[in-house]
């Protein structure tokens, strides 16, 4: 695994993101080797999503799934980092996609809330938007920081 982060290289991965799982899974696997830059990981994040097309956000939320879903073990970092910015970019995709768009969220929020650690930000009912984007990680569900559940032990 490449030990070098920037978020220029990170930009590149992104731009050169495509549908394939296997594209996903290994952007996925390089952003988790980088957890100590996941502030950096999610504004890059942020800024390709905000710029990308209709088309190319569904990409966007797969990876930011695929990181939440296999960072979790490596403790809350990316959780708490896209807790910051999923709530606007799934008001995005829900304003201003298409049904494919619509449909792949639904799939995403539908697949989180059957995680098992119910801290991954998608696991919002999506009409409580607006609650949500003011709330912390795990606030919802009663999770309070230093508890078991905020550490990441399942």
């Amino acid at each position: 695994m490449n030990s070098i982060f920037s978020e220029q290289i990170l930009a590149d991965k992104l731009s050169k993101l495509n549908s394939t799982q296997q594209c996903i899974e290994t952007l996925s696997r390089w952003c988790i080797f980088h957890r100590r830059n996941a502030e950096q990981v999610v504004q890059t994040w942020e800024k390709q999503f905000s710029s990308s097309s209709k088309e190319r956000k569904t990409l966007f939320l797969y990876l930011a799934n695929d990181i939440l879903q296999n960072s979790r073990c490596n403790g809350m970092g990316f959780v708490g980092e896209f807790w910051k910015v999923l709530p606007s970019a799934l008001k995005d995709v829900t304003e201003n996609c298409d049904d494919h768009g619509k449909t792949v969220l639904s799939r995403l929020a539908a697949a989180a809330e059957s995680s098992t650690t119910r801290t991954h930000p998608l696991s919002l009912d999506l009409e409580q938007g607006s609650a949500w984007s003011k709330a912390r990680p795990g606030a919802r569900l009663g999770l309070e920081q230093g508890s078991a559940w905020s550490k990441g032990s399942a």
